[in-house]
Protein backbone atom coordinates (compact mmCIF):
# COMPACT_ATOMS: atom_id res chain seq x y z
CA UNK A 1 0.00 0.00 0.00
CA UNK A 2 2.98 2.64 0.62
CA UNK A 3 3.79 1.92 -2.80
CA UNK A 4 0.49 3.19 -3.86
CA UNK A 5 1.40 6.47 -2.54
CA UNK A 6 5.17 6.79 -3.33
CA UNK A 7 6.69 10.05 -4.01
CA UNK A 8 10.03 8.99 -4.70
CA UNK A 9 12.10 10.99 -7.32
CA UNK A 10 9.14 14.05 -7.13
CA UNK A 11 9.57 17.42 -5.70
CA UNK A 12 6.55 19.40 -4.36
CA UNK A 13 6.88 23.19 -3.50
CA UNK A 14 4.15 23.81 -0.21
CA UNK A 15 3.22 27.48 0.35
CA UNK A 16 1.75 28.37 3.49
CA UNK A 17 4.31 25.30 4.53
CA UNK A 18 5.81 26.67 8.07
CA UNK A 19 3.38 25.71 10.10
CA UNK A 20 -0.45 23.64 10.56
CA UNK A 21 -1.72 22.06 7.58
CA UNK A 22 1.51 22.98 5.20
CA UNK A 23 4.01 21.59 7.75
CA UNK A 24 2.52 18.48 7.89
CA UNK A 25 1.47 18.09 4.39
CA UNK A 26 5.47 18.67 3.84
CA UNK A 27 6.80 15.83 6.26
CA UNK A 28 3.55 13.53 4.86
CA UNK A 29 5.40 13.94 1.32
CA UNK A 30 8.99 13.70 2.68
CA UNK A 31 7.65 10.30 4.02
CA UNK A 32 6.25 9.63 0.93
CA UNK A 33 9.84 10.24 -0.88
CA UNK A 34 9.03 13.55 -1.93
CA UNK A 35 11.97 16.73 -1.91
CA UNK A 36 10.20 19.61 -0.32
CA UNK A 37 10.43 23.58 -1.14
CA UNK A 38 9.11 24.96 1.90
CA UNK A 39 7.61 28.23 1.40
CA UNK A 40 6.25 30.94 3.47
CA UNK A 41 6.50 34.96 4.83
CA UNK A 42 8.99 33.87 7.49
CA UNK A 43 12.00 32.35 6.33
CA UNK A 44 13.33 30.88 9.69
CA UNK A 45 9.89 29.17 10.47
CA UNK A 46 10.65 27.36 6.79
CA UNK A 47 13.86 26.49 7.42
CA UNK A 48 12.64 24.55 10.69
CA UNK A 49 10.39 22.79 8.58
CA UNK A 50 12.93 22.37 6.00
CA UNK A 51 15.48 20.21 8.86
CA UNK A 52 12.19 18.30 9.76
CA UNK A 53 12.62 17.02 5.96
CA UNK A 54 15.99 16.83 5.79
CA UNK A 55 15.88 14.60 9.25
CA UNK A 56 13.56 12.22 6.98
CA UNK A 57 16.60 11.75 4.53
CA UNK A 58 15.14 14.23 1.44
CA UNK A 59 15.97 17.32 0.33
CA UNK A 60 14.19 20.43 1.29
CA UNK A 61 15.15 24.10 0.22
CA UNK A 62 13.44 26.99 2.42
CA UNK A 63 12.15 30.24 0.82
CA UNK A 64 10.68 33.21 1.95
CA UNK A 65 7.30 34.19 0.10
CA UNK A 66 4.95 36.52 0.44
CA UNK A 67 1.91 35.25 -1.65
CA UNK A 68 -0.07 38.28 -2.77
CA UNK A 69 3.63 39.18 -4.89
CA UNK A 70 3.71 38.71 -8.10
CA UNK A 71 7.13 39.08 -7.99
CA UNK A 72 7.67 36.67 -4.93
CA UNK A 73 5.44 33.98 -6.73
CA UNK A 74 8.44 34.17 -9.95
CA UNK A 75 11.52 34.32 -7.83
CA UNK A 76 9.83 30.77 -5.88
CA UNK A 77 9.68 28.96 -8.84
CA UNK A 78 12.53 29.73 -10.24
CA UNK A 79 14.54 29.33 -7.46
CA UNK A 80 12.81 25.91 -7.05
CA UNK A 81 13.04 24.88 -10.53
CA UNK A 82 17.02 26.13 -10.62
CA UNK A 83 17.47 23.80 -7.28
CA UNK A 84 15.60 20.59 -8.14
CA UNK A 85 14.87 20.83 -12.19
CA UNK A 86 11.58 19.49 -12.07
CA UNK A 87 8.80 20.44 -9.93
CA UNK A 88 5.95 17.91 -9.58
CA UNK A 89 3.92 18.98 -7.41
CA UNK A 90 2.27 22.41 -6.58
CA UNK A 91 0.29 22.82 -2.61
CA UNK A 92 -0.98 26.48 -3.35
CA UNK A 93 -1.80 26.64 0.80
CA UNK A 94 -0.91 29.77 1.81
CA UNK A 95 -3.64 31.74 2.78
CA UNK A 96 -5.01 34.34 5.34
CA UNK A 97 -8.71 35.03 6.84
CA UNK A 98 -8.91 38.57 9.20
CA UNK A 99 -11.17 39.47 11.56
CA UNK A 100 -13.25 42.50 11.02
CA UNK A 101 -16.03 44.46 13.26
CA UNK A 102 -18.24 44.88 10.14
CA UNK A 103 -18.00 45.13 6.81
CA UNK A 104 -18.61 48.67 6.18
CA UNK A 105 -15.45 48.96 8.26
CA UNK A 106 -13.29 46.67 5.93
CA UNK A 107 -10.18 49.11 4.27
CA UNK A 108 -9.35 49.00 0.85
CA UNK A 109 -5.93 47.56 1.92
CA UNK A 110 -7.67 44.51 4.16
CA UNK A 111 -9.57 43.92 1.18
CA UNK A 112 -6.75 43.64 -1.32
CA UNK A 113 -4.61 41.78 1.13
CA UNK A 114 -7.26 38.89 1.16
CA UNK A 115 -7.58 38.63 -2.37
CA UNK A 116 -3.50 38.48 -2.71
CA UNK A 117 -2.85 35.73 -0.50
CA UNK A 118 -5.72 33.80 -1.40
CA UNK A 119 -6.35 34.38 -4.85
CA UNK A 120 -3.74 36.10 -6.61
CA UNK A 121 -0.67 34.18 -5.40
CA UNK A 122 -2.30 30.61 -6.11
CA UNK A 123 -3.26 32.34 -9.64
CA UNK A 124 0.36 33.55 -10.58
CA UNK A 125 2.11 30.65 -9.00
CA UNK A 126 0.11 28.00 -10.64
CA UNK A 127 0.36 29.71 -14.33
CA UNK A 128 3.96 29.82 -13.53
CA UNK A 129 4.48 26.06 -12.00
CA UNK A 130 1.73 24.47 -14.72
CA UNK A 131 3.25 26.21 -17.74
CA UNK A 132 6.75 24.36 -16.03
CA UNK A 133 5.41 21.02 -15.61
CA UNK A 134 3.60 21.31 -19.61
CA UNK A 135 6.74 22.26 -21.30
CA UNK A 136 8.27 19.52 -23.40
CA UNK A 137 11.44 18.00 -22.54
CA UNK A 138 14.26 17.81 -25.24
CA UNK A 139 13.14 14.40 -26.33
CA UNK A 140 9.51 15.50 -26.88
CA UNK A 141 7.91 14.14 -24.05
CA UNK A 142 5.75 16.23 -20.99
CA UNK A 143 6.35 15.22 -17.33
CA UNK A 144 3.46 16.55 -16.14
CA UNK A 145 2.70 16.63 -12.17
CA UNK A 146 -0.33 17.78 -9.88
CA UNK A 147 -1.54 21.16 -8.60
CA UNK A 148 -3.56 21.22 -5.65
CA UNK A 149 -5.89 24.10 -3.96
CA UNK A 150 -6.65 24.44 -0.74
CA UNK A 151 -10.25 25.79 0.01
CA UNK A 152 -12.63 26.47 2.09
CA UNK A 153 -15.78 25.10 3.20
CA UNK A 154 -16.45 29.35 3.59
CA UNK A 155 -16.10 29.43 -0.13
CA UNK A 156 -19.98 27.67 -0.46
CA UNK A 157 -21.22 28.71 3.35
CA UNK A 158 -19.34 31.85 4.42
CA UNK A 159 -19.92 33.13 7.56
CA UNK A 160 -20.65 36.41 8.88
CA UNK A 161 -16.81 36.76 9.50
CA UNK A 162 -15.61 35.15 6.20
CA UNK A 163 -17.09 37.03 3.71
CA UNK A 164 -14.41 38.27 1.85
CA UNK A 165 -12.27 35.57 2.81
CA UNK A 166 -14.77 32.96 1.33
CA UNK A 167 -15.44 35.19 -1.72
CA UNK A 168 -11.79 34.54 -2.65
CA UNK A 169 -12.02 30.68 -1.92
CA UNK A 170 -14.94 30.50 -4.31
CA UNK A 171 -13.14 31.89 -6.79
CA UNK A 172 -10.27 29.63 -6.32
CA UNK A 173 -12.91 26.69 -6.70
CA UNK A 174 -13.33 28.04 -9.88
CA UNK A 175 -9.99 28.93 -10.34
CA UNK A 176 -9.11 24.96 -10.60
CA UNK A 177 -11.56 24.33 -12.98
CA UNK A 178 -10.08 26.59 -14.90
CA UNK A 179 -6.52 25.42 -14.27
CA UNK A 180 -7.25 22.10 -14.86
CA UNK A 181 -8.98 22.61 -18.52
CA UNK A 182 -5.91 24.38 -19.39
CA UNK A 183 -3.07 21.66 -17.93
CA UNK A 184 -5.34 19.16 -19.22
CA UNK A 185 -4.07 16.03 -19.78
CA UNK A 186 -0.59 16.48 -18.23
CA UNK A 187 -1.42 18.19 -15.28
CA UNK A 188 -4.18 17.24 -12.68
CA UNK A 189 -5.44 20.28 -10.81
CA UNK A 190 -7.69 19.32 -7.63
CA UNK A 191 -9.10 21.42 -4.87
CA UNK A 192 -9.60 20.91 -0.86
CA UNK A 193 -12.46 21.98 0.62
CA UNK A 194 -11.85 21.98 4.33
CA UNK A 195 -14.44 21.22 6.92
CA UNK A 196 -12.86 23.83 9.26
CA UNK A 197 -11.59 20.67 11.35
CA UNK A 198 -8.05 21.49 10.71
CA UNK A 199 -5.82 24.58 12.60
CA UNK A 200 -2.84 26.11 11.26
CA UNK A 201 -1.78 27.20 14.73
CA UNK A 202 1.48 25.28 16.41
CA UNK A 203 0.74 22.66 19.55
CA UNK A 204 0.51 24.35 22.30
CA UNK A 205 0.34 27.70 21.07
CA UNK A 206 -2.86 29.24 22.91
CA UNK A 207 -3.90 29.64 26.70
CA UNK A 208 -7.34 29.89 26.05
CA UNK A 209 -9.19 28.92 22.85
CA UNK A 210 -13.13 29.27 22.06
CA UNK A 211 -15.26 27.08 19.58
CA UNK A 212 -18.61 28.46 19.04
CA UNK A 213 -20.10 25.77 16.68
CA UNK A 214 -23.28 23.80 15.64
CA UNK A 215 -21.61 20.26 16.37
CA UNK A 216 -23.94 18.26 13.84
CA UNK A 217 -23.20 20.50 10.95
CA UNK A 218 -19.13 19.51 11.93
CA UNK A 219 -18.56 16.63 9.59
CA UNK A 220 -15.66 15.14 12.30
CA UNK A 221 -16.26 16.53 15.47
CA UNK A 222 -13.75 14.76 17.07
CA UNK A 223 -11.27 16.00 14.62
CA UNK A 224 -12.37 19.41 15.31
CA UNK A 225 -11.54 18.64 19.28
CA UNK A 226 -8.67 17.10 19.05
CA UNK A 227 -7.51 19.98 16.96
CA UNK A 228 -8.41 22.39 19.70
CA UNK A 229 -7.04 20.46 22.52
CA UNK A 230 -3.72 20.39 20.12
CA UNK A 231 -2.84 23.85 19.92
CA UNK A 232 -3.90 24.35 23.76
CA UNK A 233 -0.94 24.61 26.00
CA UNK A 234 -0.75 22.27 29.08
CA UNK A 235 -3.17 23.77 31.86
CA UNK A 236 -5.11 25.91 29.14
CA UNK A 237 -8.81 25.61 28.79
CA UNK A 238 -11.13 24.77 25.83
CA UNK A 239 -14.49 26.85 25.96
CA UNK A 240 -17.06 25.31 23.42
CA UNK A 241 -20.02 26.80 23.57
CA UNK A 242 -23.00 24.81 21.37
CA UNK A 243 -25.38 27.61 20.14
CA UNK A 244 -27.79 25.84 18.38
CA UNK A 245 -29.38 22.13 18.57
CA UNK A 246 -30.22 19.38 16.13
CA UNK A 247 -34.30 19.80 17.03
CA UNK A 248 -34.34 23.19 15.69
CA UNK A 249 -32.97 21.25 12.21
CA UNK A 250 -35.70 18.80 12.64
CA UNK A 251 -33.73 16.03 12.94
CA UNK A 252 -34.82 12.71 14.38
CA UNK A 253 -35.35 12.80 18.35
CA UNK A 254 -32.42 10.07 18.87
CA UNK A 255 -29.83 12.71 17.44
CA UNK A 256 -30.93 15.41 20.25
CA UNK A 257 -28.17 14.55 22.15
CA UNK A 258 -25.38 15.14 19.71
CA UNK A 259 -23.84 17.52 20.99
CA UNK A 260 -23.73 16.69 24.32
CA UNK A 261 -22.38 13.35 23.47
CA UNK A 262 -19.22 14.39 21.75
CA UNK A 263 -18.62 16.85 24.24
CA UNK A 264 -18.56 14.27 26.69
CA UNK A 265 -16.98 12.16 24.16
CA UNK A 266 -13.62 13.82 23.31
CA UNK A 267 -12.99 15.09 26.49
CA UNK A 268 -12.58 11.38 27.81
CA UNK A 269 -10.68 10.32 24.67
CA UNK A 270 -8.44 13.77 24.94
CA UNK A 271 -7.70 12.89 28.62
CA UNK A 272 -9.00 16.47 29.30
CA UNK A 273 -10.74 17.60 32.39
CA UNK A 274 -14.23 18.87 32.32
CA UNK A 275 -14.40 21.68 35.06
CA UNK A 276 -17.54 23.53 33.89
CA UNK A 277 -20.76 22.66 32.45
CA UNK A 278 -23.90 24.30 31.68
CA UNK A 279 -27.34 23.20 29.70
CA UNK A 280 -28.55 26.86 27.96
CA UNK A 281 -31.83 24.89 26.72
CA UNK A 282 -33.68 21.56 26.31
CA UNK A 283 -35.75 20.72 23.08
CA UNK A 284 -39.11 22.28 24.41
CA UNK A 285 -37.31 25.75 24.32
CA UNK A 286 -36.27 24.88 21.01
CA UNK A 287 -39.55 24.47 20.16
CA UNK A 288 -40.70 27.58 21.57
CA UNK A 289 -38.06 29.57 19.98
CA UNK A 290 -38.76 28.25 16.52
CA UNK A 291 -42.31 28.90 16.89
CA UNK A 292 -41.80 32.56 17.97
CA UNK A 293 -39.37 32.54 14.75
CA UNK A 294 -41.85 31.74 12.35
CA UNK A 295 -43.74 35.04 13.01
CA UNK A 296 -41.51 37.66 12.10
CA UNK A 297 -40.14 35.30 9.02
CA UNK A 298 -43.56 35.60 7.88
CA UNK A 299 -43.11 39.00 7.38
CA UNK A 300 -39.36 39.18 5.84
CA UNK A 301 -37.80 40.39 9.41
CA UNK A 302 -35.45 37.53 9.54
CA UNK A 303 -34.31 37.52 5.64
CA UNK A 304 -36.33 34.02 5.33
CA UNK A 305 -38.91 35.23 3.54
CA UNK A 306 -38.99 35.36 -0.22
CA UNK A 307 -40.82 38.77 -1.49
CA UNK A 308 -41.37 36.34 -5.04
CA UNK A 309 -43.50 33.81 -3.36
CA UNK A 310 -47.56 34.95 -2.24
CA UNK A 311 -49.52 33.59 0.26
CA UNK A 312 -52.92 32.16 -0.76
CA UNK A 313 -55.97 34.31 0.99
CA UNK A 314 -56.45 31.49 3.06
CA UNK A 315 -53.00 31.78 4.72
CA UNK A 316 -53.90 35.28 6.27
CA UNK A 317 -57.32 33.35 7.10
CA UNK A 318 -55.81 31.11 9.38
CA UNK A 319 -52.69 33.44 10.43
CA UNK A 320 -54.55 34.51 13.72
CA UNK A 321 -55.66 30.97 14.73
CA UNK A 322 -51.81 30.24 14.60
CA UNK A 323 -50.66 33.22 16.36
CA UNK A 324 -53.08 32.47 19.25
CA UNK A 325 -52.16 29.02 19.51
CA UNK A 326 -48.61 30.19 19.91
CA UNK A 327 -49.03 32.77 22.19
CA UNK A 328 -50.89 29.77 24.79
CA UNK A 329 -48.01 26.91 23.04
CA UNK A 330 -44.79 29.27 23.85
CA UNK A 331 -44.94 29.71 27.84
CA UNK A 332 -46.29 26.13 28.05
CA UNK A 333 -43.28 24.99 25.52
CA UNK A 334 -41.35 26.79 27.95
CA UNK A 335 -42.14 25.65 31.40
CA UNK A 336 -42.20 22.25 29.85
CA UNK A 337 -38.33 22.78 28.96
CA UNK A 338 -37.24 23.62 32.74
CA UNK A 339 -38.60 19.76 33.36
CA UNK A 340 -36.16 18.63 30.27
CA UNK A 341 -33.36 20.49 30.45
CA UNK A 342 -31.10 17.86 31.99
CA UNK A 343 -32.00 15.01 30.37
CA UNK A 344 -32.55 16.58 26.90
CA UNK A 345 -30.33 19.75 26.90
CA UNK A 346 -28.93 20.92 22.85
CA UNK A 347 -27.08 24.19 24.21
CA UNK A 348 -24.35 23.84 25.90
CA UNK A 349 -21.36 25.52 27.82
CA UNK A 350 -18.69 23.18 28.23
CA UNK A 351 -15.10 24.23 29.57
CA UNK A 352 -12.29 21.33 29.20
CA UNK A 353 -8.92 21.90 30.76
CA UNK A 354 -5.83 20.45 28.81
CA UNK A 355 -3.75 17.93 31.41
CA UNK A 356 -0.23 16.96 30.85
CA UNK A 357 0.05 14.00 29.19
Amino acid sequence: MTDLFSLEGKTAIITGGSRGLGREMALAFAERGANIVVASRKVENCETVANEVRALGRRALAIGYHAASWSDAEMLATTAIAEFGHIGILVNNAGMSPLYSSLVEVTEDLYDKVLGVNLKGPFRLSALIGTHMTTKNADGTVRGGSIINVSSIASSRPSPNEVIYGAAKAAVNNLTMGLARTYAPHVRVNCIVGDGCAMTQRDGEFDVAVSMQVLEHVFNPMQMMQELHRVIKVGGYIVVVVPQTANIHHLPYHYQNVTRYWLEKSAEELGAKIVHYTALGGAWSTLASRLLLQYPGIFGATGYRDSRISRSPLFWLLLPLGIMVSVIAIPIFMLLSLADIKEEANNHVMVLQKLAP
